[in-house]
């Protein structure tokens, strides 16, 4: 808000702000502030800009991973068998990976469902409904 009617104005050199009550709006926020996304946008924004990225790389890492080192696997069964962490199963880490990797999507996919892509995050406010003022 304080860019769109302060600082745009000012460097278009046209002293008129497009909405009149801005600075009553802004102190107000200011004396009372209060988060204009919620928690489930703001997890699905960070995810998808960042961490599903981040970790999709290192799930495709590790896959590859197991294919070539030591040597080169010759069939899945090989595979299979380097996944396995110590004492602990193949198939308990891949499963875990998975979960981990299926329960970042959702929760991608259920901030999409709220509306991720929000005023506050991707730009200029069109809608003043998340100030609570």
């Amino acid at each position: 808000m304080l860019e769109e009617n302060f600082f745009l104005p000012l460097l278009r050199r046209d002293l008129h702000s497009p909405m009149r009550d801005w600075g009553g709006r802004v102190a107000t926020d200011l004396d009372q502030p209060k988060f204009k996304t919620s928690f489930l946008q703001a997890v699905g924004f960070r995810l998808s800009r960042n961490y599903l990225w981040i970790f999709l790389l290192l799930f495709i890492a590790w896959i590859v991973k197991l294919f070539i080192h030591p040597t080169q696997a010759a069939d899945f069964t090989t595979v299979y068998a380097r996944m396995a962490v110590g004492p602990i199963a193949g198939w308990v880490v891949l499963l875990s990976g998975l979960t981990f990797l299926g329960g970042m999507i959702a929760a991608l996919v259920a901030a999409w469902r709220v509306g991720l892509l929000v005023d506050e995050i991707r730009g200029l406010e069109r809608d003043l409904v998340h100030w609570k003022v």
